[in-house]
């Protein structure tokens, strides 16, 4: 019998951002370094539409956008001189530079380590780092994949709890193949 695992936070702003990480090992995901090279997300699977791919630069801003103006993030990626930046609130740009930037993300790379996304998007060891915008539903989420495994997270100003569910069973769904 083999054994998948998934490392997962919830992270709360007491003006009421969360934003859930969920990371998944490698060693979980059958056949995982095949299935990145043919695919960066395992789209079909997880029942994703994958939006945009993106620059690590821009993590902070979409997480932001995430928040904000959800449902015009696919367009901010190719054109990020949108108006969009404008509508986002102080509350939403501050949990997303902390999101970004503070270490959250339960990450193994042997031992189990707590690493922020702007590192694990950034890491020179993360060449062939895919960075993604993917939508379940209508609601955005950031999608990273690295050698180590992946890293899917959603923010909301509140909301999502159903949507994040559903995911998250399609997500334990595919980890039961291996």
């Amino acid at each position: 019998m083999e054994l998948a695992q998934t490392f997962e936070t919830v992270v709360v702003s007491n003006s009421g951002e969360f934003a859930e990480l969920i990371f998944v090992p490698a060693r979980s995901l059958s056949d995982f370094d095949e299935r990145r090279q043919r695919e960066p997300i395992p789209a079909r699977e997880l029942r994703l539409q994958l939006l945009s791919r993106m620059d690590p630069t821009q993590l902070k801003d979409v997480i932001s956008l995430m928040l904000s103006t959800p449902y015009s993030i696919g367009a901010y990626p190719e054109n990020p001189q949108t108006g969009h930046l404008g509508k986002v609130s102080d509350e939403h740009r501050e949990f997303a530079e902390q999101l970004c930037n503070q270490p959250l993300v339960p990450y193994e790379e042997s031992p189990l380590q707590v690493k922020s996304l702007a590192t694990i998007a950034t890491s020179p060891v993360a060449a062939g780092t895919f960075i993604g915008i993917a939508v379940a539903g209508l609601t955005p989420l950031l999608y990273i994949s690295v050698p180590a495994g992946i890293v899917v997270c959603y923010v909301a100003d509140g909301i999502g709890k159903g949507l994040r569910q559903g995911l998250k069973n399609r997500l334990y769904k595919m980890l039961r193949k291996k």
